[in-house]
């Protein structure tokens, strides 16, 4: 096409004219006695005024706004292309050399200004405030570091673009992190597992590509080169480096290539941080009056000797982590009022009606997340999908009670202390420090909101006890009110569920089926397993059960799961039979009647698991209205496994909740924190600092014991919350996060399918009339084995048979619940007391997972039952117990490690 038009130009008639005219020129030039390359340069060099005149014209007057129109470029660009066209090899190179050498100008020019750039260079000392425009803060967005270089060097950025053959156009400047994943709507389908793109195209376009991630780490080695002051993407990976204990050969030879600063200035830019967390956290306390809320866990440091001797053995070291984090802006402030209404609750009004759950709200609860699990797994195209999961999002909306209002949650880590929290006087102490820090009266003190875990709770309302004696306010600890956060109430919900369902109906226990899928035992201990590896096993049981049901009902319509192409309306009807037919107390109440314990078992099974998946999702959206309503069904389960402990601790809320509702309404939020500002990016405020206090345990410094707590406090202590920001914005930035949360979360469907299978073949998709067992105790019946002479191979037999249908037995831990509370346990609620004997045998109860005592039968017992706040003689641990059970609870947090779906982990070990 280029060809043909310059031919035709060529044969032009206007082309012939004009080159008449220069050949009539050149001949009045030869005849001056000039050359042509004496009468160019010399008209564009002249110093007489009317040559110079013309040239000025032409260099100035004729520019244009579009670059291919000026001048002096277009005869640039004709010398370059004839002399390409035209020349010898050897002069072609001679010219192009020249021409590199006289664009080097403008290159030098671009890397002087962006080494004197003040956004580019970061001091060593960091500050994390958004002062003088953001210019001193750290961050890992990379794309802008990508957008101001194309702004700064554009010649650079083009130079680098065209050597890697990028064509990708560059993101809009200003791209920040809130535009990197479009937010979803209200109410997305959190959890759903999807099997269509991994990455979503808005965000894909976002994204920093692999060139441009090539053209920024070029530059910045340029600038690293040019200049001995560190450069803003040095910074980032040294900080990300040392947070995430890259090896100090590796930091060294980067340091060396330009990629990244040096150990010593990385260090000493995470202690600038961790120098500035008390000042930060003053002034978030100050902006924020009334609405902050201190979080503070136990973390254990392991002390390794190098040199193993009799007299030196490992060790570990029981510290405190501390953050500070500011309530929602729609939540109540707490006030000195509020604070004394919730200190004088009177737990006589607590009724059962006040913890009975909605049926209803149950029910609509369960039919969304058994559609939610099913919806990835239906043979449909995409468009039947989609239209599916927009119906499950308007029903989600319906669901909606109090969801919290999407904002980011500020939180400033602080610096660990060399105290356990995990004992009363410890907890004591980290308050007093803690409020003294912060500047709190001694008499009058501002209301002062903690949350924790269960630990904490009893610790505080234990040192409150304690310190009556004391004359002053804040001493007294009368304006503390602790929370539990609600990730630790998830923790131990799995452990009740693999209490209940480990060993019972032994073929289909989830002992068995852990065999089945070939999971591990040390991870799956039925008694406390580990949580990400628990909850996985948990909902892949659930959903191959759940699946194994609707195949049976579609069965029943002569319709077959491979073929069934529902619609909307078709395929909630059918969800909402599943329901009613397979995860309904009905169900299970006739499965009951027919003497058939395995399908009353995995009845209810499935309808406690429900509770889990609705508690959690109601986490995630924030959603408090939800949560109080799902606690009331987990308060029943809790006291019909035996943890009367998280049970009791949800009557409390619940009589909050009805007595002040505004209050409640503030103490609910403050067990949640949304730490990047998304929709459904809500967490328990006890599994962040879970997560912060995971990070502190990765770092290990080259130190003698006396030094660690020291080194741990001024390096790493404050600092693990600016690397959880750090991380996220590397992710985000570089389109890491979505496509490794979807994997993460991810259910093989072959295990899925297996288990369903499994359901089928075991014939609990239909209540079964059996015989009935055998009458009498099992008790009676052991002894009654004993008494017989049988051989001792019969003896074994028999004695297997009774304990084979004593685990056969169905229990339904909410029915079990209720008929507790209904016995004793309110009674047991209203009459015990919050003081130091209380709190230890709590203590002792949760470590060892003994269940509460059993009511006093005569009246003289029921005296002493009340005078001792509910607990008699016997149920009081010793001193060495309650040591033992304290040490056990401090470890609690590790068998959590992260929870599935919530924060980030930069390990790479999905």
């Amino acid at each position: 096409m280029t060809s043909t038009t310059s031919e035709d130009h060529q044969r032009h008639p206007l082309h012939e004219r004009r080159q008449e005219k220069l050949e009539i020129i050149l001949q009045a030039i030869r005849g001056q006695g000039l050359t042509f390359h004496e009468f160019v340069t010399g008209a564009i060099t002249a110093t007489s005024p009317s040559v110079r005149l013309s040239t000025t014209k032409w260099i100035t007057s004729h520019a244009s706004s579009d670059a291919s129109k000026y001048g002096p470029t277009l005869l640039v660009a004709a010398i370059v292309q004839e002399v390409r066209d035209r020349a010898t090899s050897e002069q072609t190179v001679h010219f192009e050399t020249a021409l590199t050498e006289l664009s080097t100008v403008t290159y030098e020019q671009e890397m002087d200004a962006a080494a004197k750039d003040p956004w580019l260079h970061l001091p060593h000392s960091l500050e994390m405030d958004d002062e003088e425009g953001g210019k001193a803060r750290l961050t890992g967005d990379f794309r802008k570091l990508n957008a101001h270089y194309a702004e700064v060097m554009p010649a650079t950025v083009r130079l680098m673009r065209t050597l890697v053959q990028a064509s990708e156009p560059l993101p809009a400047q200003g791209a920040t992190h809130s535009q990197s994943h479009p937010r979803p709507s209200a109410g997305s389908d959190i959890g759903l597992e999807d099997e269509g793109p991994e990455k979503d195209e808005t965000a894909m376009e976002l994204e920093v590509s692999k060139k441009e991630m090539t053209i920024i780490s070029a530059i910045s080695c340029l600038l690293a080169g040019r200049s001995q002051t560190s450069n803003r993407f040095q910074m980032t990976v040294g900080v990300l480096f040392a947070l995430m204990r890259v090896p100090r050969f590796v930091v060294r030879f980067l340091n060396l290539s330009g990629f990244t600063v040096s150990d010593r200035t990385a260090t000493r830019a995470l202690e600038s941080i961790s120098s500035q967390s008390l000042r930060r956290a003053r002034e978030v306390m100050e902006t924020n009056a009334l609405r902050t809320v201190l979080l503070f866990d136990n973390i254990n440091i392991y002390v390794r000797h190098s040199n193993h001797t009799i007299t030196a053995s490992n060790t570990s070291i029981a510290l405190t982590s501390r953050s500070i984090f500011t309530l929602p802006s729609q939540c109540h402030p707490i006030s000195a009022t509020d604070m004394s209404k919730l200190c004088a609750l009177d737990r006589t009004k607590m009724t059962l009606p006040t913890i009975l759950g909605d049926d209803d709200f149950l029910h609509r609860a369960t039919v969304w997340h058994v559609s939610a699990a099913l919806i990835p797994l239906l043979e449909v195209d995409d468009a039947r999908r989609q239209k599916l999961r927009a119906a499950l999002r308007r029903r989600m909306n319906q669901r909606t009670i109090q969801q919290l209002k999407t904002e980011r949650t500020t939180v400033v880590p602080l610096k660990v202390m060399n105290v356990n929290e995990g004992t009363v006087i410890g907890t004591k102490k980290v308050l007093d420090q803690t409020m003294s820090d912060f500047g709190l009266d001694l008499d009058d003190p501002d209301p002062f909101l903690v949350a924790g875990d269960l630990l904490t709770v009893l610790n505080v309302f234990a040192a409150r006890s304690a310190a009556g004696w004391e004359k002053r306010a804040r001493l007294q600890l009368s304006n503390v009110y602790p929370v539990a956060g609600p990730w630790h109430l998830l923790l131990n919900w799995v452990y009740s569920i693999f209490h209940t369902y480990g060993t019972i109906d032994g073929p289909t226990s989830l002992e068995r089926l852990r065999q089945v899928l070939g999971r591990g035992k040390t991870d799956l201990d039925m008694r406390k397993p580990q949580f990400n590896e628990g909850w996985a096993l948990l909902r892949q049981v659930w959903t191959g059960k759940v699946l194994s049901a609707v195949q049976f009902e579609l069965e029943q319509d002569r319709e077959s799961w491979a073929g069934w192409n529902p619609s909307a309306k078709d395929f909630f009807s059918t969800v909402e039979r599943v329901v009613n037919k397979h995860i309904s107390q009905t169900a299970a109440h006739e499965a009951q009647c027919m003497n058939d314990p395995a399908r009353a078992t995995s009845v209810l099974f499935m309808r406690d698991c429900s509770l889990g998946w609705e508690y959690d999702h109601a986490i995630r959206a924030g959603d408090i209205g939800r949560m109080a309503e799902m606690e009331k069904f987990l308060c029943l389960s809790f006291y019909g496994c035996g943890q009367t402990k998280y049970g009791s601790l949800l009557l409390d809320r619940a009589l909050v909740d009805q007595c002040f509702p505004d209050v409640a309404r503030t103490l609910r939020s403050a067990q949640l924190i949304n730490i990047h500002g998304k929709e459904n990016g809500w967490q328990g405020a006890d599994h962040y600092q879970e997560i912060l206090n995971k990070r502190l345990k990765m770092y290990t410094f080259s130190h003698v014991p006396n030094q660690i707590v020291t080194r741990y406090e001024d390096r790493i202590s404050a600092s693990v919350g600016v690397g959880e920001e750090l991380v996220e914005e590397v992710q985000t930035s570089l389109g890491w996060y979505t496509s490794r949360r979807k994997k993460k979360e991810r259910t093989p469907k072959e295990d899925v399918f297996l288990l369903a299978g499994h359901t089928k073949s075991h014939g609990l998709n239909a209540a079964r009339s059996l015989a009935p067992s055998s009458s009498g105790s099992a008790s009676a019946q052991l002894n009654d084995i004993a008494k017989d002479k049988h051989s001792a191979a019969e003896q074994a037999r028999l004695v297997w048979k009774v304990k084979a249908e004593q685990d056969r037995r169905t229990k339904d831990i909410i029915s079990d619940g209720c008929t507790y509370l209904l016995n004793y346990g309110l009674q047991r609620f209203r009459n015990k007391t919050q003081n130091l004997p209380a709190r230890d045998a709590d203590v002792y109860d949760l470590a060892t997972g003994r269940q509460s005592p059993p009511p006093p039968a005569s009246e003289l017992e029921h005296e002493e039952y009340r005078s001792e706040g509910g607990e008699n003689e016997q149920a009081r641990p010793t001193e060495e117990e309650i040591s033992w059970a304290e040490e056990e609870l401090r470890g609690e947090g590790a068998r959590g490690d992260e929870d599935e779906g919530y924060g980030t982990d930069d390990s790479g070990n999905d």
